[in-house]
Order: structure tokens, then sequence, then C-alpha cells
């Protein structure tokens, strides 16, 4: 995944109004990879997997879900809820929120 070209770049609160528009859905089909700007919202460890939820302004949800790969840890121990990250990560769908696995942070 760190090697992978990303398709679309966004920040997370144009992520969301995509999703929330009909005819967005064509750009945002399963599997793309996607890089998207953020502010924190969570961090949380549950299920022995590492996961950031990246904030939306103004929305409780959808919130954008990063299951991140293992070997991500050190990177973000560093930052805390409202810092903003990039992160790259393979779409997979939206139920309440949108959800990306395989996720790596792209930069600090």
């Amino acid at each position: 995944m760190a090697n992978a070209e990303p398709e679309l770049y966004m920040s997370a609160n144009d992520l969301v109004d995509l999703l929330e528009k009909k005819d967005g859905a064509g750009l945002l089909s399963a599997e793309k990879v996607i890089e998207i700007t953020g502010a924190i919202k969570e961090i949380n460890k549950k299920n022995n997997r590492l996961t950031v939820i990246l904030h939306v302004q103004g929305k409780e949800h959808p919130s954008i879900i990063c299951d991140m790969m293992e070997g991500q840890e050190n990177l973000i121990k560093e930052f805390e809820p409202t810092d903003t990250l990039v992160i790259k990560g393979v779409f997979k769908g939206i139920l309440k929120d949108a959800i990306f696995l395989n996720c790596v942070v792209s930069h600090e």
C-alpha cells in the first residue's frame, strides 16, 4: 500500500460530501486507493486493530474509518485528536461511516 498510487486525493469533508450525493457513487467505487486529508477524531486499538477515525467538520456521521496496516503504530502514536493527517487506503464502502482498509500514513 505504501507504494500504491492513489486514484483520488480528497479532504475528509469533500469525501463525505461526495458520498452523500447520489451521482458521486461512480467516483468512489469499492477497491479504489484514495488519499484522504483530515483531522483525527479518534485513535483506538479495539479488537487488536489500530483504527484512525477522521472527523468531518460539522457532522457526527458519517466519519471516515481507517483500519491501519500493521507497522503503522509508531507513526500514529505521535498524533492526537484534532491533529491533521494524510492517510492512504482502499475504499471498501459506506455503512454508517466510510470504511477504508489497509491504510498507511501517507504524509505527516
